[in-house]
């Protein structure tokens, strides 16, 4: 004989089974990404913990190590001298900074202005004409000099 209470029963539970399947896989999805965070966030809380013991272990270190390392001057340029690398490196850091500073002088100041101005002016007395044009500007000179 059928038994209608066992259909209706069965049918219910895989209709039920069916509807919350994807809410099932849904939360196991949930709790996974809440577990992968919970772990992301305990080891930054360890890292952190971690940074703050060293911090705490340098800030106690410089409070209580007021040692001076006394210097030999001398015996340090003789170490200096002594290391070709250390003055070709100087040597570079001078060059690069002569060769940016010339650089920035270039992009900054309009030579051809400047050029423009000197060659078209004839206000301007250039060193080969220095002696003629001092000669044109006394020449009708006249003085008068007078003893009493």
């Amino acid at each position: 004989m059928i038994d209608i209470n066992t259909i209706i029963s069965n049918a219910l539970t895989a209709a039920v089974t069916t509807a919350v399947a994807p809410l099932t896989e849904r939360i196991t999805a949930l709790e996974g990404i809440c577990q992968t965070q919970h772990e992301g966030m305990v080891a930054m809380r360890d890292r952190i913990t971690a940074l703050e013991t060293k911090l705490t272990e340098a800030n106690l270190f410089t409070q209580t190590s007021n040692v001076t390392i006394p210097i030999d001057e001398a015996r340090m340029v003789e170490a200096l001298n002594s290391q070709e690398w250390f003055w070709e490196k100087l040597q570079n850091r001078i060059d690069a900074a002569t060769e940016q500073a010339v650089d920035m002088h270039c992009e900054t100041y309009d030579h051809d202005s400047y050029d423009a101005v000197v060659s078209d002016s004839d206000d301007f007395v250039k060193s080969d004409d220095l002696e003629d044009t001092v000669r044109d500007a006394v020449s009708n000179l006249s003085f008068e000099v007078s003893v009493s």
